[in-house]
């Protein structure tokens, strides 16, 4: 799939037979595209398919009957799916293989507090010498708990595992936004995890962000350089025209995003199917 030619992407008709909502994710390694869903029961469903064959999962399995909707996560560098559902207290976690089983369990982590959210914390960011492969920031109603997963190796605290760890994405752009729009492609960059290899690999430092002016700061750009006056007026008047260009398109911009949300409102008509809220209630924790 090429998110900037959305018309040519393959789909799935009926993935699921439930309602609620499914999450997709890649397996960059094999080539293939996976989901998380519901059946027509409401049962959690795991479901995976190979593009050079849509038309039916190379792996298709029932999980449970929990109402929360699991939201996927893949460790292309390990091939480690992570499934972990709002209003869950667990995070399951399997590898993934090119064979005839495909995703083989691996275990579980479960504890006493239902998370109401989460995230993954970028590879670069683990602790490479206790053998960190996967941190979750589990959100609960009050705090954030982090949560890693460690492989466990007598070594790993004296020597890097390079095994485990092969160089991952940095934060390095390998392309502009405007090269990536105009059609051009690359291979994301990558850096070391070995902390005796690590240098500026990721770029951190060249890497400079600009945030546009607002409507308000454009107008007040324009009327100082139309009160300064002076000096050269020619270069003046390429200034004003080129925050009158940008003005114009940001409302432009502006305008066609409220005219997409008035279009979505009226298709709504009010009465959507919301994604589903765990059913279960969990009952008030005591004070710690």
């Amino acid at each position: 799939m090429d998110p900037r030619k959305p018309d040519d992407a393959m789909t799935v008709s009926g993935a699921f037979g439930g309602i609620k909502a499914t999450k997709c994710f890649y397996v960059n390694a094999f080539g293939w595209v996976g989901s998380t869903g519901f059946s027509k029961s409401a049962k959690r469903e795991l479901k995976i398919w190979d593009p050079r064959n849509i038309e039916k999962p190379i792996y298709n399995v029932g999980l449970d009957n929990q109402a929360s909707v699991l939201v996927p996560n893949v460790d292309n560098d390990l091939n480690i799916l992570y499934l972990a559902g709002k209003g869950d207290n667990s995070v399951s976690y399997y590898e993934l293989r090119n064979d005839d089983k495909i995703c083989h369990y691996l275990s579980l982590y479960r504890d006493s507090t239902p998370q109401k959210g989460g995230g993954w914390v970028y590879k670069r960011g683990l602790n490479v010498m206790k053998c960190e492969v996967q941190r979750f920031l589990k959100l609960t109603k009050d705090s954030i708990i982090p949560i890693s997963f460690i492989v466990p190796r007598k070594s790993g605290g004296d020597v890097f595992q390079d095994d485990i760890y092969p160089p991952c994405a940095s934060a390095k752009p390998a392309k502009t936004a405007d090269e990536w729009i105009a059609g051009e492609s690359a291979d994301p960059c990558t850096m070391s995890m070995d902390p005796d290899d690590r240098k500026d690999e990721d770029g951190g430092a060249e890497l400079e962000l600009k945030t546009k002016a607002t409507y308000e700061e454009l107008e007040q750009q324009i009327r100082d350089l139309q009160a300064g006056g002076g000096g050269n007026d020619n270069k003046l008047q390429e200034q004003i025209n080129a925050l009158k260009i940008e003005n114009a398109q940001l409302k432009e911009q502006l305008a066609q995003k409220e005219k997409t949300i008035n279009e979505l409102k009226e298709k709504q008509g009010g009465g959507d199917e919301q994604e589903a809220e765990p059913e279960q209630q969990y009952e008030q924790e005591d004070a710690q």
